[in-house]
Order: C-alpha cells, then structure tokens, then sequence
C-alpha cells in the first residue's frame, strides 16, 4: 500500500495571509539536473510549487534516453504514434513523490504535454494524471484556470490551445481578470510555457502571436508578474509592455 502523506493546502483568498514561499520550476524532466533542483526545493521547503510546463519528457525518452535514433521522426517519418514513453510519467511521479507529497502543486501544460497519437489524440498522459480547478474558475477546458492562493489570484493560460482575441480562452480571460477584487487578492499573478519576452534566439518571438492577442489585455487590469518556462535558462526582466519599458506592465520571469 501506498504511505499516507498530509500536507496544508492554500490559504483562503483575502489580503492578509500568503503562501510562505513559492517554487516555480519549469521544464524538469528526470535527469541527474531534475535531482539536484528537486533537493534544492525540498530544502527550502516551499508551501506551494508552481510547474509552469515540460514536466517529463516523456516523449523525447527513447531518444534521449539513448535508445532510440538521433530524430525519431526524421528516422520515422511514417510513424502513426511518435515517440512517447509512457513508463517516464510514473516514474516522474515516483520521482516527485518527495516534494509534491508534502507541497501542493499547480500546473500547466507545456509542448512536451502535446504527445500526438493516433485519430488526433494529444495531451492524453497531462490531462489523465493532473486535475486543476477548471470548472471552479468558469473555464471550460483543463488548459486554463485560474485560482486564488492567499491575496495572490493565479492565472493560468495555454499557450497550445486557441489565444486568439475571438476564442473561448480569451473570452474567459477577460472574464476572470475582470472579477478580480484587488482589495482581496492586491497580487495578480499569470503564468504559461513559452515567454512573450526572452534574449535566447532560439525561443526567440516564438510566440509572438500569442503575445499580440493577449498581452493588452493582460496589460489592462495590471498584472503583475509572469512566469514561464521554455527556454533552458533563467531570465529576469524589467517591466515591460510591447517590447517597451513601462512601470505599469508585468515583471518577467522564464523560469529553468
């Protein structure tokens, strides 16, 4: 049988109590460099993490792993499943155990969630294993939610699902900020995968369509910071609004 754990949840929304600390990590995997992050965490023993995306690399294992071919979709152009490890999940969660066991987790998807399989099938290992507060915080899909933690409202977006301004997420983004009550949750919070904003040329405006249908809106109701993952290396920013340094935008963090 498994062993019991017990943790504390959130604090209530409201001003006057806040999660003690907070971990944000992105893009871990499970290698000799996901350890050493994972005992850095456990050591600062936070009372909430925040996985902004790229959780197992399940589907680059057999690659990766050294199993498999240098490509496995140049070798294996044809191929009606492409390469995905489902094993990787369970040990990712075995792996986990520690620090998750003990500290609530949030999540978001990343483009290593996709998984593409047969009849158009993606995101099946994310979405079976990761419950979120979707229908709680009005959204119908388990891509984006958003929660409270304290006097901080998260939100969470997906960056491989529609953003665009006429869509179901933006239509409910402007929804959520819009109930936000300041005086109760002072912090607002967003968070997905890919940054708008990054100095790496490889990520480089990789998503600069998503940014120019809905960073306005972010800007709108004074979001405070962002966090996202992607690039595999830290990067803090001054606050920034359409590529132009603004007091009143959000400050950025590309987590690793």
């Amino acid at each position: 049988m498994s062993e019991e754990h017990v943790f504390e949840t959130l604090p209530l929304p409201g001003p006057n109590a806040y999660p003690r600390r907070i971990a944000i990590i992105g893009d871990l995997g499970l290698t000799s460099n996901s350890s050493t992050t994972i005992d850095h965490v456990i050591a600062n023993d936070p009372s909430m993490i925040l996985m902004v995306g790229d959780l197992t690399y399940a589907n680059q294992y057999l690659t990766t792993g050294g199993k498999g071919a240098p490509c496995y979709s140049c070798a294996f152009p044809d191929a009606p499943i492409r390469e995905t490890y489902q094993p990787r999940w369970d040990g990712w969660g075995r792996f986990m155990e520690p620090l998750i066991s003990s500290s609530p987790m949030m999540v978001i998807e990343g483009n290593h969630e996709i998984e593409p399989q047969v009849s158009g099938i993606t995101f099946k290992s994310y979405l079976s294993r990761y419950a979120v507060p979707s229908e709680e915080s009005g959204s119908n899909s388990n891509f984006y939610y958003s929660f409270d933690a304290g006097g901080i409202h998260f939100v969470m977006l997906g960056a491989y699902v529609d953003y665009n301004s006429t869509g179901a997420q933006y239509s409910w983004l402007k929804k959520d900020l819009y109930q936000v009550d300041r005086a109760k949750t002072p912090w607002l919070v967003a968070a997905w995968h890919p940054p708008w904003y990054n100095s790496y040329s490889s990520h480089y405006q990789e998503f600069e369509c998503m940014r120019q249908e809905m960073e306005a809106l972010l800007y709108q109701y004074r979001v405070d910071i962002v966090f996202s993952g992607h690039v595999h290396a830290y990067e803090r920013m001054n606050r920034v609004f359409n590529y132009t340094l603004d007091p009143c935008g959000p400050r950025l963090h590309n987590s690793w």
